[in-house]
């Protein structure tokens, strides 16, 4: 077919692949030398991302889902005295729905035991269990709770725990999670923090 000046090839511009990138890794000293690349594809969709090991992988839906939870509360990060308690049990338990700490809540599950009523209840949750490194990747852990029981502060000697899961929706560390168990208090909560 003889090409013609007027012709002009049509592009669907939301669903082609936008022009790969090249990041830089780095070796085993820490270093980064300029000529070790990684060539990891780049696509213009809101479903699929590409992994930590540069395969490309589609995400769970809870990752996009407009039904899972985004965490916005400052008491969930920073709570410096006794005050007011909040409460997230029959509302965030028993798998009811999955949720994210974003804003003012901090970027993540907390991993370190929460001082006393920091997150603004009297149980605190949050874990130091491992978490997936894969984007699009789901592992299950432990929730534990730490509370003041009738002699002292419980960190993690004998403080509950409850299953969950987590996934890692994207390289940047945003988890969504679930929490299976059934939170024992009235005025349990989830914590949050900024990523380290």
């Amino acid at each position: 077919m003889p090409f013609h000046a007027s012709y002009r090839p049509t592009y669907n511009y939301t669903t082609a692949p936008r022009w790969p990138r090249y990041i830089t890794t780095h070796n085993s000293t820490g270093r980064r030398p300029g000529y070790n690349s990684t060539y990891i594809p780049t696509y213009n969709t809101t479903t699929s991302s590409p992994s930590t090991d540069g395969n490309f992988t589609s995400l769970p839906s809870q990752c996009t889902s407009p039904k899972t939870v985004n965490l916005t509360e400052s008491w969930r990060n920073n709570y410096p005295r006794k005050g007011p308690l909040h409460s997230d049990t029959g509302t965030y338990d028993e798998g009811r729905t999955w949720f994210r700490f974003t804003g003012k809540a901090g970027s993540q599950l907390k991993n370190i035991c929460p001082k006393q009523y920091s997150c603004g209840s009297s149980g605190a949750y949050w874990s130091d269990d491992p978490m997936p490194s894969t984007v699009g990747g789901t592992l299950d852990f432990y929730m534990y709770e730490s509370y003041h029981n009738t002699k002292l502060y419980e960190c993690k000697t004998n403080q509950r725990k409850f299953k969950s899961q987590a996934t890692l929706c994207s390289p940047d560390g945003d988890y969504v999670y679930l929490l299976e168990g059934k939170m024992s208090g009235k005025d349990d909560t989830l914590c949050g923090m900024y990523k380290s």
